[in-house]
């Protein structure tokens, strides 16, 4: 039956001419019919109108699309070619496409809206800086420039986080000298711990009385790095620990000073002691013009004159303390006279 319909379909199609359009609408209808009657529809939808204006091209695609869905009909294990399948997308609109466009759209309506909700923490600036700080060993200077650099191309690269990076970028130059307590900072773990190795060896009572050499090489290591910390660490967060508590460490370092006369000893003392002027000019006022270091540092360059890089070193750190412009106490001008500062102006080096 279905095979003496085709057949009369073809050359019903073949024969009549395309003006009579009372025949070519009888025509539409029955090859919709054809169509549903091989899909086997229980309940076949209403059959649209057909325009009787149509392009040969169409009428060619509609012709191939029946010869094909009979073959279907016919052949059963052929329902998973590809050719039925290109030839239904190139003959009817891809719905499927325009479902799939529409999946996309929401998806980026929903995917906008939950950057829109992103919550950056206080502590997310803090916690970067201290993540580079830590796997890289660069300086808190470099960290944030790090920092800083990764953001930006963040931002420029995925427009969508630009508005999110720009606050990060508010919140970084407010923030990078401001310590977070949320963040455990490693260099201040790492100062604390240094600080207490040094005064364990600095009170005990062996080396007070009689100095281990043997133990030189130790001090050594424990005082550069200290240097390390106080050169690469954000001053804010070690501020409080090297000057707290009336400059208790500082007065540690001046006794380890005052102690110790091993070379090796007083060049590392030299630097951390420029370093920590450098980074806080008021433990010179409040704290160093008060103490026994300048008069240390005179007796040091009059006993070390044929060392030129000692006498160089402890004279850098002298210029450093009376550079501040700080008034010195009365007493200290007994070992600051005249007759020192003669000796020192009179002074070739070798």
């Amino acid at each position: 039956m279905i095979g003496s319909i085709v057949s009369t379909l073809r050359d019903s199609w073949v024969t009549f001419p395309k003006t009579m359009s009372s025949r070519n609408r009888k025509l539409a209808q029955i090859r919709c019919e054809v169509v549903q009657l091989i899909f086997k529809k229980k309940t076949p939808q209403p059959i649209p109108e057909v325009d009787v204006n149509e392009s040969e091209e169409e009428t060619q695609c509609v012709q191939q699309l029946i010869d094909e869905r009979v073959a279907e009909h016919f052949e059963p294990n052929a329902t998973d070619k590809v050719v039925e399948t290109k030839s239904e997308t190139n003959c009817i609109p891809n719905k499927v496409n325009i479902k799939s466009e529409s999946t996309s759209a929401a998806k980026f309506v929903e995917t906008d809206c939950a950057v829109k909700s992103i919550q950056i923490s206080d502590s997310l600036i803090p916690e970067l800086i201290e993540r580079v700080r830590v796997t890289s060993d660069l300086n808190h200077n470099m960290c944030v420039l790090t920092v800083k650099t990764v953001i930006e191309c963040l931002s420029e690269r995925i427009p969508e986080w630009s508005t999110h990076c720009v606050k990060i970028m508010d919140e970084l130059s407010k923030n990078t000298d401001n310590p977070n307590a949320l963040v455990q900072s490693s260099d201040l773990v790492n100062l604390k711990s240094v600080f207490r190795k040094l005064s364990f060896c600095k009170n005990d009572e062996q080396q007070r009385n009689n100095p281990i050499h043997r133990d030189e090489e130790v001090i050594r290591d424990y005082l550069d790095h200290l240097l390390q910390i106080i050169s690469n660490a954000n001053p804010a967060l070690i501020k409080d620990e090297i000057c707290g508590q009336n400059y208790e460490r500082i007065d540690m370092l001046v006794a380890y000073y005052q102690m110790e006369t091993r070379r090796s000893l007083r060049m590392k003392l030299y630097s951390i002691f420029i370093c920590l002027i450098s980074l806080f000019e008021d433990m010179v006022s409040d704290f160093i013009l008060t103490s026994v270091l300048p008069s240390e540092l005179v007796a040091e360059m009059q006993h070390y004159m044929d060392d030129t890089e000692r006498w160089c070193s402890a004279a850098l750190v002298f210029t450093a303390i009376f550079s501040t412009g700080h008034k010195p106490p009365i007493n200290i001008y007994s070992h600051i006279n005249e007759k020192f500062i003669t000796e020192e102006l009179d002074l070739k080096l070798p």
